[in-house]
């Protein structure tokens, strides 16, 4: 009979029990859950970090990968410039890139016939550029009065076009290709009408 009526005291005792651990299991799992959250906060925030790192990594990389680019292009651009030729002087006078071309054209037509270069003479150079600009002024297309063997032309529009002309003409190219020369004045000059006019004189 006592053993009958303790009976309902157990079993109320071993439910309590129950009740307890299950409320431990159940807290238990909640820091289980809470630590591994945090674990979860900690790892995603150290791979937003590296991230983070590796991105600014780039964006080094990226600015010293353009100013090696920018400098290889500046190293390029230097080589790819041609150093323009020095101004031809001869008893102080100056002559243009125009005039520079003119003057070389025609020796190099000279050195193909194996003919002597000329030399640059600065009387000529006066001459031959007060009769250019003469021209190019008045728009008149004539022969001066200087007295020395000359060459004129009106139109053409570069050195080169201008050699051509004339040494496609017999008269021109025979003062270009004289024996008998051996000093050359040049000059050129552009008109009101926009038309370039041209002058060579010889001399011995």
């Amino acid at each position: 009979m006592n053993m009958m009526k303790n009976f309902p005291w157990q079993i109320a005792c071993l439910g309590l029990l129950s009740i307890l651990i299950f409320f431990a299991a159940v807290q238990t799992g909640a820091e289980e859950n809470l630590s591994a959250a945090a674990n979860t906060a900690t790892n995603n925030i150290s791979i937003e970090e590296k991230q983070s790192a590796n991105q600014s990594d780039e964006s080094k990389n990226n600015v010293l990968n353009e100013k090696s680019d920018a400098n290889k292009a500046d190293e390029k651009e230097k080589k790819d410039i041609v150093a323009p030729k020095k101004p031809l002087v001869i008893d102080g006078l100056v002559l243009t890139e125009t005039e520079r071309k003119v003057f070389e054209l025609t020796n190099d037509e000279r050195r193909k016939r194996g003919l002597p270069t000329l030399r640059l003479d600065r009387r000529l150079m006066e001459s031959a550029r007060r009769q250019a600009n003469w021209m190019a002024r008045t728009g008149i297309f004539k022969h001066g009065a200087s007295g020395y063997a000359e060459n004129i032309a009106m139109g053409q529009r570069s050195s080169f076009d201008v050699i051509i002309a004339w040494m496609n003409s017999s008269g021109h190219r025979q003062n270009m290709m004289s024996r008998g020369h051996g000093a050359i004045g040049v000059g050129s000059y552009r008109g009101f009408n926009g038309a370039m006019y041209w002058c060579q004189q010889f001399a011995r």
